[in-house]
């Protein structure tokens, strides 16, 4: 499937939050937490959401 553009570009810009909060370990738990879901909507296992439904976690647990 073809992501959203604007979640992609909004990835990256909390990707670099991450690097500014040195929260670079947290962006990488969530990052592999999504591609994780990824495999397991492919296989069946979930339910297809919108792709940036799944990267606003990453704001949230980078601020926190």
């Amino acid at each position: 499937s073809i992501s959203d553009p604007r979640a992609q570009i909004f990835k990256k810009y909390v990707e670099m939050l991450s690097e500014e909060k040195h929260k670079q370990k947290e962006y990488k738990l969530y990052a592999n937490v999504e591609r994780l879901r990824g495999a397991m909507e492919r296989y069946g296992i979930l339910s297809q959401n919108n792709y940036s439904e799944s990267s606003i976690i990453y704001i949230f647990a980078i601020c926190l």
